[in-house]
């Protein structure tokens, strides 16, 4: 429904013909409560009741517009684990005529 809505989007705002999708990753904190705790607990690195639990997180949205077209969440386990499994989770949406920009992350 997002993709047909932002697809009404002006052709001006295409790149040589072509929709522009990014992505982009992020980690949050959460509350310190026991059932955020229990679903995404610390990592072992901080001391015990010390420290939030974080999650990590990847959006998929259209240049043009901003509208963000899909998003994915998952437990941070750690500082060099990359996002890719994230976005492959939600990286069926880009069809082969629009062109993807993303970071090295």
């Amino acid at each position: 429904m997002l993709k047909a809505n932002e697809a009404k989007s002006s052709d001006d705002w295409l790149w040589l013909g072509h929709r522009v999708i990014t992505a982009d990753g992020t980690t949050v904190t959460m509350a310190d409560t026991p059932k955020h705790q229990a679903a995404d607990p610390q990592l072992s690195s901080q001391a015990p009741g010390c420290g939030f639990p974080i999650v990590r997180m990847v959006v998929l949205f259209a240049l043009s517009t901003g509208v963000v077209l899909d998003m994915a969440m998952g437990r941070y386990t750690g500082q060099f684990i990359h996002e890719v499994s994230l976005f492959r989770q939600i990286d069926e949406i880009i069809d082969n005529t629009e062109i993807f920009l993303a970071d090295r992350g």
